[in-house]
């Protein structure tokens, strides 16, 4: 299992799997076909009965043979025995390896994935695989993004195992899950679960586990929005009113929505919108956006400033002043907004 910071390589099981069983398998299956037809051949048996001594042979039941056998048919058995019950042997050996080391496979697998759980932080949790949830986790591995993912259907295990992500197979809302989870280290949930009653009971163990984790939830009715909130949650979206509003605005304004999806769009050199954090001390923290020359030197667009105190200057002058604590939302491609980045 891995995530995007901290891969975890499912282990190389193919020399115990399918593969491995075939070989022995189809000698097996060639061997009592030939024995089978030179015993018809050679004693001038049915196929039933020849198909019959090849079975009591190599299972070596000890039954007597259905008639006396030529030296010719002697020698055959002989033969049979010989190379059928070695492959028979070596059959039965494999798939007692490959029944063990699968399980001694899943067991390191899992002591792998526990031991990167309890030392991830700065992640992010997302409640519920489902369509949804699927989604979220695309974003999080365009982003290069550390997460894990809590379902309480274990069917969807050999899915997050193939795909290689961290999980925890359970119900999100308990407080054992998203502890294994890493939820007092973790930097955001995400509540996306089927049901809106299982959403809030997410949200609220969560906000109770970390106070400081920022908590985004999924509304399938408009009616829940208000009890995620009350719940913990600081953003909630209700899929199927944004669904609507984006189908009316591509009808009315398509000029408007192609621009915002060239922006959301992900691509090396699509444009893109990030926040990004004045932390004290930064070398533009006290200047204004005109003197600290954010355009010229990185690309990137300043379009608006999140204050600290929790106002939002929208399309802010050029004498605006950046202070500490101040989050700069720019627009910008990639490697614009990555200097920026490094400006700050």
């Amino acid at each position: 299992m891995a995530c995007n910071c901290c891969p975890i390589s499912p282990v190389d099981d193919a020399g115990f799997g399918m593969k491995g069983l075939l070989k022995p398998l189809l000698i097996l299956v060639a061997i009592t076909l030939a024995g089978t037809v030179g015993y018809m051949y050679l004693e001038h048996w049915s196929l039933t009965e020849s198909l019959y001594q090849i079975v009591i042979t190599l299972s070596t039941v000890g039954f007597r043979e259905v008639r006396t056998l030529s030296p010719a048919g002697r020698a055959l058995t002989m033969v049979v025995i010989v190379f059928g019950i070695a492959t028979a042997a070596y059959l039965v050996r494999r798939i007692v390896e490959f029944t063990v080391e699968g399980e001694l496979v899943g067991e390191r697998r899992r002591r792998k994935m526990s031991k990167t759980l309890d030392r991830i932080k700065d992640h992010y949790i997302v409640c519920g695989f489902g369509q949804v949830g699927r989604w979220v986790v695309n974003e999080f591995q365009n982003e290069q993004a550390p997460f894990v993912v809590i379902d309480d259907d274990p069917r969807i295990e050999p899915e997050l195992v193939e795909r290689g992500f961290l999980y925890v197979i359970g119900n999100a809302s308990s407080d054992d899950v998203l502890l294994a989870a890493g939820i007092d280290r973790a930097a955001g949930l995400v509540a996306v679960t089927d049901t809106d009653a299982e959403n809030v009971f997410v949200t609220i163990s969560a906000r109770a586990l970390n106070p400081e984790l920022r908590i985004v939830s999924r509304a399938n009715d408009s009616d829940t929005e208000g009890k995620l909130v009350r719940a913990g949650a600081e953003g909630v979206l209700c899929p199927r009113r944004i669904a609507g509003s984006r189908i009316a605005s591509m009808l009315l304004h398509p000029a408007t929505t192609g621009f915002l999806d060239t922006v959301i769009r992900r691509g090396q050199e699509e444009l893109r919108i990030e926040d990004l954090l004045i932390r004290e001390g930064s070398p533009l923290a006290g200047l204004t956006l005109q003197g600290a020359e954010i355009r010229a030197k990185s690309g990137a667009m300043v379009v608006g400033i999140r204050r600290r105190s929790g106002g939002s200057d929208l399309n802010p002058a050029p004498d605006t002043v950046i202070s500490p604590g101040d989050r700069l939302i720019a627009l910008g491609t990639r490697s614009q907004l990555s200097r920026l980045e490094q400006m700050i």
